[in-house]
């Protein structure tokens, strides 16, 4: 009964957060159920995310002008406090105030979109600087007489090209692969929540079915 009711809450409550599903269920609402989710999550799994999502900043994280590089590094700081705390080792269920643990774990989840919107920041820097590059080289080749000096000048720019072409396609690249996990994720918990709905009892699906057309 107990990994039933946990299936519900796992699946139930985490796609209410889809955006299909976003504009019908009051935000606070869902909001609570998630932190009882987050608190359901086992030690291990709790200690194994929240250390894979400090990795993932400290791999990633980020350009010097990347406008929520001080979030990002908050949430860092929170995530490293939890394991220091032992926070990922709590699971009380009543609560008045969001515990440190359900706070870490929705941050979690945050970590990935914001490394996405770091990577086009990086993007528009090479760009940017390759750009100033280019500008700078066209203008000491203007008075060059030499043709060869010339030729090998505008070689070399060319050869650069080449290898921002390449960074660049590596990085949209893996900038799309990680859009197509996180689309593939939704898609696990689209599947997930019609079985949990399939599981309900015919009063509990009419009830959830009312929650969700007001």
């Amino acid at each position: 009964m107990k990994k039933f009711v946990q299936v519900i809450l796992s699946t139930f409550f985490l796609f209410y957060t889809t955006q299909s599903f976003a504009a019908n269920v009051d935000g606070k609402t869902v909001k609570q159920a998630e932190d009882i989710k987050f608190m359901l999550t086992s030690k291990n799994k709790s200690l194994n995310l929240i250390q894979d999502g400090i990795d993932r900043i400290n791999e990633n994280c980020c350009e010097d002008n990347f406008y929520k590089k001080n979030k990002i590094l908050l949430i860092k700081n929170n995530l490293e406090k939890c394991i220091s705390d032992k926070c990922y080792d709590k699971y009380f269920l009543v609560f008045f105030k969001t515990p440190s643990k359900a706070i870490a774990l929705r941050q979690v989840n945050e970590i990935e979109g914001l490394i996405l919107e770091n990577e086009k920041v990086k993007y528009e820097n090479i760009s940017a600087q390759k750009t100033k590059e280019d500008k700078i080289n066209l203008k000491k080749t203007e008075n060059e007489k030499n043709i060869e000096v010339l030729k090998l000048s505008l070689e070399n720019m060319n050869i650069d090209n080449i290898k921002l072409k390449k960074k660049v396609d590596l990085m949209l690249s893996k900038y799309q692969k990680r859009i197509d996990v996180l689309e593939e994720k939704n898609s696990q918990l689209n599947i997930k929540f019609e079985r949990a709905y399939e599981m309900l009892s015919k009063s509990k699906q009419k009830k959830l079915n009312k929650i969700l057309s007001n």
